[in-house]
């Protein structure tokens, strides 16, 4: 399987690695955010300059967007806040993910002029948002460390599924966040738990796309978490 292969994902076109890299933002945000034009769009928004026409590309409501900001920074992004710019766009985040080869060169473009502290738009303008990473990287599956499968599985052995600590509560909801983003319901879930509601939701969506009964309660193979695009610390 390619970490360019392309899913419909928060209704938008995204391929694999730039929705892991969306979800690790999400995991140091602490919430999901919404999506309001992704990747591989050609002929789409006039404005986007073809920024979005390959992978990549994604852009974000504005909400919180200084915290954003910082997130996507961190996670390998070039990213901007975009304020309203009349008749051109209303605001909103920019992202392109550092490492996408499938990027449109449009996009590249802007990956460069980040990294030399630019706005990555026509003006070539310096970037006007100053918190930018000591080390500008590439975004990395290793890195991330989304969850680790093992403590998942150790955290559906609890009674009623019920983390020890913070960091194991961010983890299940990375997973709770990739389930959603596939449009799988997950009616009656509480946030941070490894329920029967998210339980019942990874067994269906293992089914749906082909890659064998998932038993959560037990071990939860390496293929199932690459097929929900959420990479482990242990792979």
């Amino acid at each position: 399987m390619s970490v360019y292969e392309k899913f419909t994902f928060d209704g938008n076109t995204l391929d694999r690695m730039t929705i892991a890299a969306l979800l690790a933002v999400n995991k140091d945000l602490g919430y999901y955010q919404q999506v309001v034009q992704g990747s591989y769009n050609a002929g789409g928004v006039g404005a986007s300059g073809g920024t979005h026409d390959g992978g990549g590309a994604v852009d974000i409501v504005w909400v919180d967007m200084k915290r954003k900001n910082r997130a996507f920074r961190n996670n390998g992004w070039a990213f901007w806040p975009r304020p309203t710019l009349p008749g051109v766009w209303s605001r909103h985040g920019h992202g392109i993910l550092i490492g996408n080869d499938r990027a449109s060169s449009a996009a590249k473009r802007q990956v460069v002029a980040y990294k030399a502290g630019g706005n990555g738009l026509a003006d070539n303008g310096r970037d006007a948002f100053p918190y930018r990473p000591k080390h500008i990287t590439a975004f990395s599956y290793s890195r991330c460390a989304l969850v680790s499968w093992k403590r998942l599985n150790d955290i559906a052995k609890l009674p009623k599924g019920i983390p020890l600590n913070p960091g194991g509560a961010r983890q299940v909801e990375v997973v709770a966040w990739a389930l959603q983003g596939f449009n799988m319901s997950l009616d009656g879930h509480r946030r941070g738990r490894m329920d029967e509601p998210l339980i019942d939701a990874l067994g269906r969506f293992a089914k749906l796309r082909h890659v064998g009964k998932t038993e959560v309660q037990g071990p939860v193979s390496p293929q199932v978490c690459y097929e929900l695009c959420v990479p482990t610390r242990e792979s």
